[in-house]
């Protein structure tokens, strides 16, 4: 079992061991290719340790959509740092940039519209949980403000 919150030098080389691990067979939570039992992983600060550590080994294109959970078996429960590990830098700023842009649009149409701004506090609501325990591929909220923003982009303006 690899929990962070003991301090532990072995806990480090360990983590670095598993993110230096290239190859596509399971890392943790579950059994390799040939049976053994890899080490589970059991606390958040660990997660988010390998995405950071993942992000850092390859910063600028990460290791590719899907790769963390592939790789460890588990989300690393933070949508900011899962953009980051598995896209890298570049595919976090276009990510980003996009949400931003829908949440700009969101917000512009909120000043004019009640029932706009509802939703956008429904949105925050969800960004919330997204960096405390979210998946950012598997996130219908995500996708659901993408597409209302961009939705908003096209429509006239209300006078």
């Amino acid at each position: 079992e690899i929990v962070t919150s003991e301090k532990d030098n072995e806990l480090d080389s360990k983590l670095e061991e598993m993110v230096k691990n290239n190859n596509w067979q399971q890392a943790a939570n579950g059994d390799d290719a040939t049976g053994n039992a890899n080490p589970k992983i059991t606390d958040r600060g660990t997660l988010y340790k390998l995405a950071w550590m993942e992000f850092q080994k390859n910063p600028l294109t990460g290791m590719g959509p899907l790769g963390y959970a592939t790789k460890y078996g588990l989300y690393p429960h933070n949508a900011v740092l899962q953009i980051l590990c598995e896209t890298g830098a570049v595919g976090a700023a276009l990510f980003m940039t996009m949400i931003l842009w829908a949440f700009i649009r969101i917000l512009r149409s909120g000043q004019k519209r009640k029932e706009v701004r509802f939703f956008l506090l429904f949105l925050i609501a969800y960004a919330i949980e997204a960096n405390i325990s979210g998946d950012f591929w598997n996130c219908p909220v995500l996708l659901c403000a993408l597409g209302y923003g961009f939705a908003l982009s096209m429509a006239k303006e209300p006078s």
